[in-house]
């Protein structure tokens, strides 16, 4: 045989070697990369692992924020402070209460920018709460709520409703501040700020916010120079009222109704009489052109 018959030989045996190592490493994804027309681009199947890691949840904005931190008050500055208390009813000329002057208490949130009303709800024993989120949510109105210190506790006999009420609050857009019905002036200023910032833990536990409570509103009875001082050194804005309505207001309705003016706040319970002219309220203040808001708006 001549040698280049050999060499002839070689190269097939060469050649038909590389084929067979080529197909033994060659399966279905190269073939399916192989035809991919001219032009169109070559998509490959996600792995498990890449699908895995895009179905895992991503952290909550904020979620790894701690709490609030407590403000650091000077007490020294607060105990030379009158702790006498004052009366603001609904028939109270807030503009002439001297206490309130030079401090952050507003009872009106009158501007030019319209037509604006402020519902506010006084939290205590548990009523029409429930009925009154039901019928804000359908209405699309966000209000305010106070709650006092003792809330779970006064209605530890309802089992979670209380901790229920506080929850929808929050969740539904409405404003939760501290209703200041607790006496304060044979305590400390120190002690009044323990007070306050055990409600703050409350809220946050209860909620599951990071955030604050930013308003406070002493009771009727309960207004003193010294208590506006801590609850502002606390970082709290007063917020008092315009008009009172309670569960044994007379003709609520017409109450409400004939008060109406930009920038009115009411301060109300969550008694059966208020719910029951509540909806009507709504009716007639939004056929007048007002509208509703939060404290904070």
């Amino acid at each position: 045989m001549r040698k280049s018959h050999l060499i002839a030989l070689f190269i097939l045996f060469i050649a038909v070697t590389v084929l067979i190592v080529s197909q033994a490493f060659t399966g279905p994804e190269s073939e399916e990369i192989l035809n991919v027309p001219s032009g169109a681009p070559a998509t490959v199947s996600p792995t498990a692992t890449a699908q895995q890691a895009t179905s895992a949840p991503t952290a909550t904005p904020g979620s790894t924020q701690g709490p609030a931190v407590r403000p650091t008050v000077d007490y020294t500055k607060l105990g030379s402070l009158s702790a006498t208390y004052y009366q603001a009813w609904s028939s109270f000329d807030m503009e002439s209460l001297d206490v309130i002057k030079d401090t952050t208490c507003f009872y009106t949130k009158a501007d030019d920018t319209g037509l604006d009303l402020y519902l506010t709800f006084n939290l205590g024993y548990i009523h029409q709460e429930a009925k009154i989120l039901d019928l804000l949510k359908g209405s699309g109105i966000k209000a305010t709520f106070f709650m006092p210190e003792n809330y779970i506790e006064l209605n530890k006999n309802l089992g979670d409703e209380a901790e229920n009420i506080l929850k929808r609050i929050v969740s539904e857009g409405h404003i939760l501040g501290v209703r200041g019905n607790f006496a304060t002036a044979g305590i400390t200023p120190e002690n009044f700020c323990d007070k306050l910032w055990a409600m703050e833990e409350t809220y946050q536990s209860i909620t599951g916010t990071t955030g604050r409570m930013g308003y406070f509103r002493p009771d009727p009875t309960k207004i003193s120079a010294r208590d506006i001082a801590i609850a502002e050194a606390m970082g709290y804005k007063v917020a008092l009222w315009s008009r009172t309505l309670g569960g044994e207001t007379n003709n609520a309705l017409n109450a409400m109704v004939e008060s109406m003016a930009d920038g009115i706040i009411y301060s109300m319970d969550t008694s059966e009489a208020l719910f029951n002219v509540l909806d009507d309220f709504v009716t007639q203040a939004t056929g007048k052109g007002y509208g509703f808001k939060r404290l904070d708006q």
